[in-house]
């Protein structure tokens, strides 16, 4: 059975999203019942593209990566610590990303690194500690990959 948009009463029962959504498949005399099963099919099967999911795993790993830093510099915090010593991502000119975090008074304090970097045109980094501050750099995308390195190096 079809219907067209205008032949709807509005009724106590009346529901504007369903009048909207049955407008717009009606716009075209769709047959609601076939537009219906249509909808159900397309429900499940995997319409998203790879890029997406990339996108997501990529969003999933720079929240996680910024809940351990959240946690660290909480865990950190004594009334003290964080008047004195800061965390600090900028952006820099060359672009790039800086990572610069104190990690004096901490429980990694010491704790040094040699300098690991990759020196290529578009896919470079480098990750250095002195005891002091680590610090960390890369290319515009590389805030993750830097964030998480920061994450393993103050895993106990």
């Amino acid at each position: 059975m079809k219907y067209q948009w205008h032949q709807l009463k509005p009724s106590k029962f009346y529901n504007p999203i369903f009048f909207q959504y049955f407008r717009r498949i009606t716009k075209h005399n769709y047959d609601v019942q076939f537009f219906r099963k249509k909808d159900k099919a397309r429900k499940g099967k995997n319409t998203r593209p790879a890029r997406e999911d990339e996108l997501r795993d990529q969003k999933k790993s720079i929240m996680e990566s910024i809940k351990q830093l959240m946690n660290w510099y909480a865990s950190n915090c004594d009334d003290d610590w964080e008047h004195t010593f800061s965390i600090k991502i900028q952006t820099i000119d060359n672009p790039s990303w800086s990572f610069k975090a104190d990690i004096l008074d901490t429980e990694v304090e010491g704790k040094t690194t040699f300098e690991e970097s990759i020196d290529d045109d578009d896919d470079w980094y480098s990750i250095k500690s002195d005891g002091k501050t680590f610090k960390g750099y890369g290319d515009p995308k590389k805030l993750d990959f830097v964030l998480n390195k920061f994450a393993e190096f103050i895993k106990p």
